[in-house]
């Protein structure tokens, strides 16, 4: 293989890693980058370039691992206690409210995941979409995800999910959330996309049409306590959309079999995102150069908003 390819083939891996949390492997692929290119310096063009690039997204992976070692461990209670959390703190008669009061209890107790992925759920219910949406972003915060924080808004924002005055609520909230921290939070301005009314012209009842940029998931065999995983979609035909798995994450690859029902699947295209269903209908395993490398297309085929 040449020397160009190696290079990029190490870093497509790298990035590959590093998006699916692998940090300590995407590290050593940028590490035996910046070996190959220095041995090869002379063969290859713009190589300091490709050296500061490289220097600068170790030291970013560092900061990162260094962050994660230092966060305190967080007790995850059993599935039946959480049930009983939800429960417990919930005082109103209404369905949605109640739901909103059990998912807001499990965030003051400090499980925040178990919370996003309840608020998630209200968030298509228009009365209690603007508070869920304020308690979601809050959880994120907590956990010093701003990345995350940031990359909802932009999705709320742009889909149109809110009326103007609901997202200028929540702007404010958000932007005097932040202050109060002392972090940084892209928050969109108040501009809003119509809401859709309806289905797009021309498509069928529970047709997918849209073009998805991500999904998030969670599978059935995770961790307790473990949140939804999001990943970019590869490719999309119809309503079966395309995923890679690294061969590193074998609990997750395992857990992602052909057959395998996904309950809760988060859905985002550029003007929004929908919760649905899923089922893994195709999986995929593509070897790489490097002994141990390599990942899994999964196939995953998502029912109709």
């Amino acid at each position: 293989m040449a020397i160009e390819e190696q290079i990029r083939s190490l870093l497509k891996e790298a990035a590959l890693y590093d998006e699916q949390g692998l940090y300590e492997a995407s590290r050593e692929r940028y590490q035996q980058t910046a070996d190959l290119v220095g041995r090869h310096a002379h063969r290859i063009h713009h190589h300091k370039k490709i050296l500061k690039a490289v220097a600068g997204r170790l030291e970013r992976l560092h900061n990162r691992m260094q962050r994660m070692e230092n966060e305190p461990a967080v007790y995850t209670p059993p599935d039946a206690v959480i049930e009983v959390m939800k429960r417990h703190f919930c005082a109103s008669a209404d369905r949605e409210e109640a739901a909103l009061e059990g998912a807001a209890a499990l965030a003051e107790f400090g499980q925040y995941d178990h919370a996003v992925e309840e608020f998630a759920k209200l968030i298509k219910t228009p009365k209690t979409r603007l508070e869920a949406s304020k308690h979601m972003i809050r959880c994120h915060l907590e956990k010093g995800r701003t990345a995350e924080a940031s990359a909802l808004l932009r999705h709320w924002h742009n889909s149109g999910l809110m009326n103007r005055d609901e997202w200028l609520t929540l702007q404010r909230y958000v932007k005097e959330l932040v202050a109060e921290k002392r972090l940084c939070v892209e928050v969109p301005p108040a501009e809003m996309k119509d809401e859709a009314s309806g289905p797009a012209a021309g498509t069928k009842h529970g047709e997918i049409v849209r073009r998805f940029n991500s999904i998030s998931l969670k599978p059935p065999n995770a961790q307790r306590g473990q949140g939804m995983r999001e990943f970019d979609i590869l490719s999309q035909s119809a309503d079966v959309v395309r995923i890679s798995v690294a061969v590193q994450e074998t609990t997750l690859a395992d857990g992602l079999t052909p057959g395998t029902v996904l309950n809760t699947v988060l859905c985002f295209f550029d003007d929004g995102m929908f919760s649905s269903k899923a089922t893994v209908v195709g999986k995929q395993w593509i070897s790489s150069d490097d002994a141990g490398a390599g990942h899994f297309n999964i196939d995953i085929q998502v029912q109709g908003g």
